[in-house]
């Protein structure tokens, strides 16, 4: 069956991507729900579900991990301090995120990672950089869209920072 792929990625808790593909036109494959083998080249994948009382263009289908699609997270060290000014402090945190293409083809990605949210009006979250990442302020959830050339890696690094008031204790993730 012809599909578009895309990957998703979630740096924050796991180091591979996962593949979906997109079907469009999938109402004239007389398809029902369940589960369903998957298959690539005629490599076998594994098995997932499909749900076709979806109300969409196109089916989309979790092909699993691409164990060809490698990401890393790391916190960029020098930009991490602390500054005592006033009443207040300030802490910066920043990760660079390193997505590598091992495959023999372009992937389209999305990359999706988080700062902070502060319930607290004494507590202060501000997104410092976000390279072109898009920020959901409700939740904290930034996305990157992103094309990754074959057998080459992009980097993304974003930057926040977190004023609390002195003496107040809260648990930043490092």
């Amino acid at each position: 069956v012809p599909a578009v792929f895309d990957h998703k990625a979630y740096p924050e808790y796991d180091d591979k991507a996962f593949l979906f593909a997109h079907i469009k036109d999938w109402e004239e494959l007389d398809l029902l729900s369940g589960e369903a083998a998957l298959y690539i080249q005629d490599q076998y994948l594994g098995k997932t579900q499909i749900d076709v009382r979806q109300v969409s263009d196109s089916l989309t289908i979790a092909m699993g991990r691409d164990e060809a699609v490698q990401i890393s997270r790391e916190p960029v060290k020098l930009e991490q301090k602390k500054n005592f000014l006033g009443s207040k402090i300030k802490e910066e945190r920043a990760y660079e995120i390193t997505i590598r293409n091992n495959k023999t083809s372009p992937i389209s990605i999305e990359v999706v990672d988080r700062i902070p949210v502060s319930r607290n009006p004494d507590v202060e979250v501000k997104a410092e950089e976000l390279n072109d990442g898009q920020l959901n302020e409700a939740n904290g959830q930034v996305v990157w869209k992103l094309e990754v050339p074959a057998g080459s890696s992009k980097k993304i690094v974003f930057r926040y920072s977190v004023r609390y008031p002195k003496g107040k204790v809260i648990n930043l993730p490092r």
